[in-house]
């Protein structure tokens, strides 16, 4: 094993499709919210007694946007919760996955040391151990590329646009006198299902939609502010590193290979569901360009793309017959890992050659 930026880049690389996995789970318990709200949608707009909403009085249809409005309220705000606590959680596990990641590189062992010995040896470099809510404080704080505000407030964002389009597509089903069922149509029509691909896609499907962008956006900016919170404090310079494929936006090319001085550069993510990371670089063999994401995945070690892929897919990449779209599309759609699933990924992600 070599202790270079090329390789240093091989494992943060690893890291990010992990981080991926990390971001579909958030999103399926967020589906799961998505439903609840859909469900009471049908239990109020399915009490409502008239053909038309606009048959109702005045004090009717308030009281009907007043239900409606705390149905989102109460659901919204106890996800906000629950997700900040899985921000908060992330945020230190990727801290200490990071810990035991520079500290073996640093150490030049080829097997990933425990966290005790991790931070022994980053200590030796004046790199002080945080505790959790220092951890949190740090990150929490970051005023994202991508967005101009910080993680939590863009999130609180989204809880308010959700709101807002819910209520907005009500109060036009009211001025189209709409019937209920029209109305609840409207927030949770599937235009996916067979017969209705020309007809708009439901509110809720549509806030599904961009709740994978929050998610992808927010994770990737706590991940790597993990990462830069040990990585800034042992190198000088770092190199921007876009993930290259035919997803890659204007943006992310045009940083792709950039150097910056620690402190001086921007950091990922520089848009919404942006997938770049930034390298520290070592220097040694830092001129080493990362290559695209299929070649990149065909020289990676076999365990850890058949952990990645599964046994089938990975034998497909490694006999030549995954084309780069193929493996694209599967990378689109990586199995879901937990928290606690992310940071046990350590050892397979610094030497996965040490598991085949």
């Amino acid at each position: 094993m070599e202790f270079d930026t090329e390789t240093l880049f091989n494992i943060i690389a690893r890291r990010q499709l992990y981080v991926e996995g990390v971001k579909t789970s958030e999103l399926e318990k967020f589906q799961g919210v998505i439903a609840k709200i859909a469900a009471r949608m049908r239990q109020i707009l399915g009490s409502v007694e008239y053909d038309r909403l606009n048959e109702m009085t005045r004090a009717e249809l308030q009281a009907l946007i007043n239900q409606i409005k705390k149905e989102i309220d109460d659901e919204m705000s106890a996800w906000l919760l629950v997700f900040t606590a899985s921000l908060t959680t992330f945020a230190y596990s990727s801290y200490q996955l990071n810990q035991r990641l520079y500290g073996s590189f640093l150490a030049e062992s080829d097997e990933i040391l425990n966290r005790n010995r991790a931070v022994l040896i980053l200590k030796k470099k004046r790199i002080t151990d945080l505790n959790k809510d220092q951890v949190w404080s740090k990150i929490s704080n970051v005023i994202m590329l991508a967005t101009g505000v910080t993680a939590l407030s863009f999130a609180r964002g989204f809880v308010t646009a959700t709101r807002s389009a819910i209520l907005a597509s009500v109060q036009k089903a009211v001025a189209a006198a709409k019937s209920p069922a029209e109305a609840l149509k409207d927030l949770t029509r599937d235009n996916s299902k067979p017969g209705q691909t020309n007809a708009p896609q439901g509110v809720l499907r549509l806030v599904g939609t961009q709740a994978k962008s929050v998610f992808d956006t927010i994770l990737q900016q706590v991940s790597e502010s993990a990462g830069y919170l040990i990585g800034s404090r042992v190198y000088d310079r770092y190199r921007w590193d876009s993930v290259m494929d035919s997803r890659t936006t204007d943006i992310c090319r045009n940083l792709n290979g950039q150097i910056f001085r620690i402190g001086q550069g921007p950091i990922p993510p520089a848009h919404y569901n942006c997938r770049s990371h930034i390298t520290q670089l070592t220097g040694k063999r830092d001129d080493k360009r990362p290559p695209n994401l299929y070649d990149w995945a065909r020289t990676q070690p076999e365990a850890f793309i058949k952990d990645i892929l599964g046994l089938r897919d990975a034998a497909l990449l490694a006999a030549g017959k995954m084309t780069e779209a193929d493996l694209r599309k599967k990378l689109r759609s990586l199995p879901a890992i937990s928290v606690d699933e992310f940071e046990s990924k350590a050892e397979i992600i610094y030497n996965p050659s040490n598991k085949e």
